[in-house]
């Protein structure tokens, strides 16, 4: 009933999977000048056009997916999609909004590298998926951003960004009788790939290994992972429940119960199910004193093995 139309695409299999090791964070500098100038309109115009009709249009990458967002009021829907059209397919990658995405991003790398917890996280993911494209950084390096190139652009979104690849999901004030045409002039002029790159299901790597990287800190940042399964196995729904018992429904959890309100080690310790195309894991991740992190280690490793040898209540089930 409200007068707004919101619209979400992806391209499925075109996200930083594709990105190679020379040019790590491709993707991610794509999703950043995708509305940065479409067809003969540059990145100010596009922009203020965006601004002055309160539309909202962005793009974003996954490490499997391509994809987007737009969200516009209904009197307003033409110049929406067709800006949208535009930016799919008539992007310009001007060399200034591009230099200007490219610095932005090195900004955040240089300040990320001072992150305990990103250091972690980007060691943890090196280490799990070794040998597989999602070992590298989805968002680039110092080194790799400056290589890539205008043409590396054009020719990724060329490449993946294309109809076979697409999904779509619309909600709002519109029928489904007067989106049909809507849509087939916004993507219809989309290209069909020829041909379609098969990806390696990432064996989880370094199992049982532990890797320490030392910082003059007072707390420890700690990642672990299990290989896991997918939706499709029919024991999903259970590792589901497992999951949320264990450490994945915050306070109440046995990891949170044991670990932050019976012995004071954390502000908080988490389980996930982390599922890309190719992999899945269950991974935990806390941070202590230097001084606990065995004690902390031991009741994650405990709390698991209990676990798994013993059902759990009816009132942790219910």
């Amino acid at each position: 009933s409200l007068p707004i139309i919101s619209l979400k695409f992806s391209f499925r299999g075109a996200g930083s999977i594709n990105d190679t090791a020379d040019k790590q964070g491709l993707v991610q500098l794509l999703s950043n000048t995708m509305d940065e100038g479409a067809g003969d309109l540059t990145s100010q115009e596009f922009q203020k056009i965006l601004s002055d009709n309160s539309i909202s249009l962005y793009f974003n990458s996954g490490r499997d997916n391509f994809g987007g967002q737009l969200k516009n009021l209904t009197r307003n829907q033409d110049k929406a999609f067709e800006l949208l059209k535009l930016a799919l397919t008539k992007p310009r990658f001007d060399e200034a909004p591009i230099e200007r995405m490219r610095a932005s991003n090195m900004a955040r790398i240089k300040s990320s590298m001072g992150d305990p917890k990103w250091i972690a996280a980007r060691i943890y993911n090196d280490k799990v998926f070794e040998g597989h494209p999602y070992a590298l950084n989805s968002g680039g390096t110092l080194t790799s951003l400056l290589k890539i190139t205008p043409n590396d652009l054009r020719n990724h979104h060329q490449q993946y960004l294309t109809k076979d690849r697409l999904v779509i999901g619309v909600m709002g004030n519109i029928s489904a009788e007067e989106l049909k045409p809507i849509l087939e002039n916004t993507f219809g002029e989309l290209p069909t790939a020829k041909n379609k790159e098969v990806h390696k299901i990432a064996d989880v790597a370094n199992q049982g290994r532990v890797y320490l990287f030392k910082k003059d800190i007072p707390q420890t940042i700690i990642k672990i992972f299990h290989p896991s399964f997918d939706n499709t196995d029919p024991d999903y729904p259970a590792l589901q429940v497992l999951n949320y018992i264990y450490g994945g429904g915050g306070f109440g959890s046995r990891l949170m119960e044991e670990a932050r309100e019976k012995r004071g080690l954390t502000y908080g310790i988490y389980s996930q199910l982390y599922s890309l195309d190719h992999a899945n894991t269950l991974s935990i991740s806390t941070s202590t004193k230097n001084e606990s992190v065995i004690e902390m280690l031991d009741i994650i490793k405990n709390e698991l093995t209990e676990i798994s040898r013993n059902p759990v209540s009816e009132e942790e089930l219910k």
